[in-house]
C-alpha cells in the first residue's frame, strides 16, 4: 500500500460514520427524547414530529453537502478509490443522490483526474505482481463454495422450522396465512440452495487469456464491452451492442476484489499467438 494512504474499508468507515451513523445516532436520542416528552404529556404529538421531520430534511442536507468532500478526501487518501466507491454505494451513495450533491464542477472536474491518476497506479500495481502469480497463464476455474452452501441451506431449515411451528400453533388467522406464505419462500430458498449444492463442482466461471466463460457461456475479450466488480460482490458484463448482465459472487470460490484482479491481469496479457 502507498504510503499515506488507508485501506478502502477504512476509508469507507469515515464516510460511514459521518454521513449515516452520527446522524443516526443523534436521531435516536431525539426521537427517545420526544417520545418521553410525549409520555410525559410536555411535548405534543404535532411538535415533536414536525421536529423529526426537520431533522430528516436536516440529515439529508448535510448528505448532500457532505459526500462531495467525502469523495474527494477519499480519492486522495484510498489506496483503491474504486472499492471504496463501490462499497459506499452499497450504503450512503445512493444513485438517485448523485444529480443533488452540493458538488461544483472545478471540484468534480478533480475528483475525476485524480480518481483516473490513482486507478493507473492501483492497476500497474496489480499488472506487477500478478505476472510472477500468474506467469503461467492457466485457466482459472470459479466454482460453488460448499460450505457457505451448507450453512444457508442450515439457515433456511430453521426458519422454515421456525414459521411452521407459528402456523400449527397460532390462532389468529391473520399470522397463519402470514406464516404460510414464509414458509413457500423458504421451501423455495431451500430447492435453489440444493440445487447449487448439487451443482457445486459446476464452472461457473473460466477465465483465460482468450476470454471469460460465465455460466457455460464464452464471451472473448474483445467481444465485451464492460465488464466490472460492483457493490463489492456483483460482476456486470455487457456485450458490444447487448444488454447489461449480473453474476452474483457471494456463493463462490473467490472473493469480487480477487476476480477484479484476475479480470484486470487476463485481459491485458497477450496470447501466444500475439506473442509469436
Amino acid at each position: 500500500m502507498q504510503s499515506g494512504r488507508v485501506s478502502a474499508i477504512q476509508a469507507h468507515r469515515r464516510g460511514l460514520w459521518r454521513i449515516r451513523i452520527w446522524p443516526a445516532i443523534v436521531a435516536a436520542v431525539l426521537i427517545s427524547a420526544a417520545s418521553y416528552g410525549v409520555y410525559l404529556g410536555v411535548v405534543p404529538v404535532l411538535w415533536s414530529l414536525v421536529g423529526l421531520a426537520i431533522y430528516l430534511l436536516i440529515w439529508f442536507l448535510w448528505s448532500l453537502y457532505y459526500t462531495p468532500r467525502w469523495l474527494n478526501w477519499m480519492v486522495l487518501h484510498s489506496h483503491n478509490p474504486k472499492t471504496t466507491y463501490e462499497f459506499a454505494r452499497t450504503s450512503y451513495l445512493k444513485t438517485w443522490k448523485k444529480p443533488f450533491l452540493f458538488w461544483s464542477g472545478k471540484k468534480k472536474k478533480a475528483y475525476k483526474q485524480a480518481f483516473d491518476e490513482q486507478m493507473a497506479v492501483v492497476r500497474a500495481s496489480y499488472i506487477e505482481d500478478a505476472k510472477e502469480r500468474y506467469k503461467d497463464k492457466r485457466p482459472i476455474v470459479v466454482h460453488y463454495r460448499f460450505a457457505n452452501l451448507v450453512w444457508m441451506l442450515l439457515f433456511e431449515l430453521i426458519l422454515m422450522g421456525v414459521f411452521a411451528l407459528l402456523f400449527v400453533n397460532e390462532t389468529l388467522v391473520e399470522l397463519k396465512v402470514l406464516s404460510a406464505v414464509f414458509f413457500g419462500v423458504g421451501l423455495l430458498g431451500v430447492f435453489y440452495t440444493i440445487r447449487s449444492i448439487w451443482r457445486r463442482n459446476v464452472t461457473v466461471l473460466e477465465i483465460t487469456i482468450h476470454g471469460i466463460t460465465i455460466q457455460g457461456h464464452h464471451y472473448g475479450w474483445d467481444e465485451l464491452d464492460r465488464i466490472d466488480i460492483v457493490r463489492e460482490n456483483v460482476l456486470v458484463y455487457k456485450k458490444f451492442k447487448g444488454a447489461e448482465q449480473e453474476l452474483k459472487l457471494k456463493n463462490l470460490s473467490l472473493t469480487g476484489s480477487y476476480l477484479d484482479e484476475l479480470i484486470l491481469f487476463y485481459r491485458q496479457v497477450k496470447t501466444p499467438e500475439v506473442e509469436e
